[in-house]
This record gives structure tokens, sequence and C-alpha cells, in this order.
């Protein structure tokens, strides 16, 4: 999911404009934001369901039973909770990027050049992250 843009109401405006920390969003974010949940509640039950048949399968099967249900927890696809999770790597990301080049002014001007091309690669990666590529 893209990002979500939140939306307040400043003090002397009559209106809601685009905030970091905004309260609102719009309903069709919103809507996203439940349907991507949904997508992780259901995943996650699978996971769960997956755990638990192999703590069943640990107490009473054998180790042929067990192998299985191992072999199937594993192959569990969640595309869901791995978008979550590289948007979430990927802002990190972005935060260090912000971070390095926060140091540059006060660094020698050969340096900077160095400083910079890791923040662009930081950048980059955050970007593939975000696209589903490895970074």
């Amino acid at each position: 999911m893209s990002e979500v843009k939140r939306y307040g109401s400043a003090v002397f405006d009559s209106g809601l404009i685009e905030m970091a920390c905004g309260d609102y969003v719009t309903y069709s974010d919103y809507q996203k934001l439940v349907a991507e949940r949904d997508a992780l509640v259901a995943e996650n039950a699978c996971l769960k369901q997956d755990i638990d048949t192999i703590a069943e399968v640990m107490e009473t099967g054998t180790d042929g039973a067990l192998f299985s249900a191992i072999d199937e927890a594993v192959g569990l696809n969640t595309p869901v909770t791995d978008s979550v999770l590289a948007r979430i790597k990927a802002s990190e990301l972005d935060d260090l990027a912000r971070s390095i080049m926060e140091y540059a002014p006060v660094i020698e001007a050969d340096e900077y050049y160095v400083y910079e091309a890791i923040s662009k690669d930081v950048t980059a990666r955050a970007a593939n992250l975000r696209a589903g590529r490895k970074g």
C-alpha cells in the first residue's frame, strides 16, 4: 500500500490540510488500511493454525507426520505480511539516509561525496524493498 496521507486542521485555517501528524485520513485510504489489516489477520490465522498443527503432531504423531507438518508450514505464502515488513524496513532505511545527510554539511568536502553516495544507495535499497525487490 502507498503512503497514507494524513490531514488535520490548522489554527487559522477553515479546512483540513495535509499534516504528518494529522488525525484524519481519506475514506479510500482508510478502506485500504482495513483491507490490508484483514489480509494480515487471515495470514496470521494460517500461521497460528500451522503452529497448532505442529504442536499437536509433536504430541501425538510420528516423525514423518511432524516433518510433513513442518514442510507445509515453511512453504506458507504470506505476501501481505512480507509487504508490510518490507515497508517497515524501507522506512528505517529512509531514516538512515536522512541521518547520514544530516552530517554531510559538517564534514570535509571530499568526504561529502562518500556520504552522498551512501545516502543514495540506502534510498535506492528502500525503494527496492517497497517494490518487492531484494534490497
